[in-house]
């Protein structure tokens, strides 16, 4: 998951609970790397965007859902995105085997070699 959806979903409850839900029940699984989640949190805690997040949200996410990921360790990966933070993204993808990346990045798509759940609102439609 990039990190644009990530913020999307802590930004509103419904959408997260829905995917705290199907997560919870085992219905995907969350792949990350460590790069991509220290992006995660330089995000997270940019005051413009801890605005939009509820404070149990953002809690939900670091107490229980941190727990559930599957870390991957990036190996060396080539820059193939336009924006290189995009790289990342990808190469977290594909070295976690991923079926499905989410994403509503464009430049994404046009790189990716996996299905990618796009959308304007993908979380809900999950």
């Amino acid at each position: 998951m990039d990190t644009n959806q990530l913020v999307r979903a802590l930004a509103r409850p419904p959408e997260f609970a829905t995917f705290v839900m199907a997560w919870a029940s085992a219905r995907f699984t969350v792949v990350c790397s460590r790069e991509l989640l220290d992006e995660y949190e330089h995000v997270l805690y940019q005051d413009y965007i801890r605005k939009l997040i509820y404070p149990e949200s953002l809690r939900a996410f670091r107490d229980y859902l941190l727990d559930a990921i599957e870390f991957v360790s990036l190996e060396p990966f080539p820059a193939i995105c336009r924006d290189s933070d995009d790289d990342k993204v990808v190469a977290t993808a594909m070295q976690g085997h991923v079926d499905y990346l989410l994403t509503a990045d464009k430049d994404i798509f046009r790189t990716c070699i996996f299905f990618v759940i796009a959308g304007r609102n993908p979380l809900a439609e999950y």
